[in-house]
């Protein structure tokens, strides 16, 4: 897969970390991994689509599986997508948010939050509040 991060993907591990995310490109910002409620993924500076108009656009799908893979449900849970102009931990705010009962997730377990634009450089995913041992998978894409 194309623009896989060059850390691996977790927590938020501190400011001025965040890896390149070209246009037509993905990267994990959580990959089968069991991430405690109120931790923040790391980032991903987004670049801008040469000769085309200022704002960004991504798309996060979000998955819950248990230790094999296999989708399991999390409950009543709060993923937000956040962005800030500098990549600092204290600096990134929720722009939009996908939250409540699995029930809107899809039968695998499976979500998604898509933002055509926005203008903050860098990006991120917050699990906000996750009651279930889940593992976790969020993708971002360009």
């Amino acid at each position: 897969m194309q623009g896989l991060p060059t850390q691996n993907p977790g927590a938020y591990p501190g400011a001025g970390k965040a890896s390149l995310l070209r246009p037509n490109e993905s990267m994990y910002l959580f990959q089968q991994q069991a991430i405690a409620a109120g931790t923040a993924s790391i980032a991903a500076q987004i670049e801008r689509i040469k000769s085309s108009y200022y704002p960004f656009g991504a798309s996060m799908q979000i998955w819950f599986t248990d230790v094999n893979g296999v989708a399991s449900d999390p409950g009543t849970f709060e993923v937000d997508f956040q962005t800030s102009d500098v990549d600092i931990d204290a600096a990134y705010y929720t722009i939009q948010m996908l939250k409540g009962a699995s029930s809107i997730l899809n039968a695998s377990f499976q979500g998604g939050i898509q933002m055509p634009s926005f203008y903050a450089k860098f990006v991120r995913a917050k699990l906000v509040t996750l009651p279930n041992p889940v593992y976790s998978n969020i993708l971002l894409t360009r």
